[in-house]
C-alpha cells in the first residue's frame, strides 16, 4: 500500500511530456477511469490512513492531475464493492455508475481509450 499506481503515473507523464514540448494543458483532454483494486489510490489521506495505517502514496499525484484539468472518474460499482464511498475520495474525483458507463460516455465525447 505504499507504491504509486503506475497507470496514474503514466497519465501524469503523458501530460508532462506534452507540456515539455509546448502543448498547452487546455489542448489536452485527459481522463482516468478508476475501478477495482485501484479504488484505494483515490482515497483521501484520512480515509487511506485509517484503513491502511500509512499515507496514500497517490494522493499528491491524483490531486495534481485534477488541478491540471484531468478528469478522474470513479466506478460506482467499485465504490460499493471496495467500500470506498464518494466522501472518502480525493476532492475533484467524479463518480460514474460503472467504469463501463464512464468509458462509453468518454468515447461518445471523442476520448480515445489508451490501455496501459
Amino acid at each position: 500500500h505504499e507504491q504509486i499506481n503506475a497507470s496514474i503515473e503514466t497519465a501524469a507523464r503523458f501530460l508532462n511530456m506534452h507540456a515539455q514540448h509546448g502543448i498547452a494543458e487546455d489542448n489536452l483532454q485527459v481522463a482516468l477511469v478508476v475501478h477495482n483494486k485501484a479504488s484505494k489510490d483515490i482515497m483521501t489521506q484520512e480515509a487511506y490512513t485509517e484503513r491502511y495505517g500509512v499515507s496514500n502514496p497517490n494522493f499528491e499525484l491524483v490531486s495534481a492531475l485534477i488541478d491540471a484539468g484531468a478528469k478522474v472518474i470513479f466506478c460506482g460499482q467499485s465504490s460499493l464493492s471496495r467500500g470506498v464511498p464518494a466522501e472518502n475520495t480525493i476532492k475533484g474525483v467524479q463518480m460514474s455508475l460503472s467504469a463501463m458507463t464512464a468509458i462509453i460516455q468518454l468515447t461518445d465525447q471523442n476520448y480515445t481509450l489508451i490501455k496501459f
